[in-house]
């Protein structure tokens, strides 16, 4: 009965659409949702009777890990050698490198590679990228250096650019082994590297 009144609500705000769009549904059913305070307990309660839980296993792009990561901190962050920013590119390059060591070392010597695959298929690229992303910008907060995701300095967004200043740059591309690992080598870091 509650769906139903739920279904009746929606269908008034849809009634003069023929093919209702995907944002044009969610507004109706926000619409439906926020007329009152009953009308949105009414709506929480249908949906609270009616979803599965959340399976942290099935868990595509990895945020549920990453949440984990976050909230237990960061083993292996402090370096026995400090890194000395002033001295050039060079040290950038080595935190950077430290970043990719500790992400490696996790997933190749830890368990962290069971959070990059999903029922015996690996997860889309970008689980990866954000566990990569936490672990990197925890260093790079430790080191005042600018860490910026999907920065896109012309021919599209390279995953990480890591930079100090404007002459201290440091690109990141990351690529599925089955993905086109020679081609963003050899042709788009390349692109990248001319356009940064």
């Amino acid at each position: 009965m509650e769906n139903a009144e739920i279904r009746t609500r929606v269908n008034r705000f849809l009634g003069g659409l023929a093919q209702p769009t995907v944002a044009e549904r969610k507004l109706a059913l926000r619409k439906a949702a926020m007329e009152s305070a009953d009308d949105f307990n009414l709506f929480l309660a249908v949906v609270k009777e009616n979803v599965d839980g959340y399976d942290p296993n099935l868990d595509a792009l990895g945020y549920y890990r990453l949440k984990a990561i976050v909230a237990n901190g960061f083993e292996g962050l402090k370096q026995a050698q400090p890194y000395d920013l002033s001295i050039g590119p060079e040290e950038i390059m080595r935190l950077v490198k430290d970043t990719i060591d500790l992400f490696r070392r996790h997933v190749e010597d830890g368990n962290l590679w069971e959070e990059l695959w999903i029922q015996g298929k690996p997860k889309k690229e970008r689980a990866s990228q954000l566990i990569y992303y936490a672990i990197a910008d925890a260093f790079c907060k430790a080191n005042d250096v600018d860490i910026s995701p999907e920065a896109n300095m012309g021919g599209g967004p390279i995953d990480f650019k890591f930079s100090r200043g404007y002459s201290a740059r440091v690109l990141v591309e990351m690529k599925r082994s089955s993905g086109t690992v020679v081609h963003g080598y050899e042709k788009q870091l390349e692109f990248y590297k001319n356009a940064s």
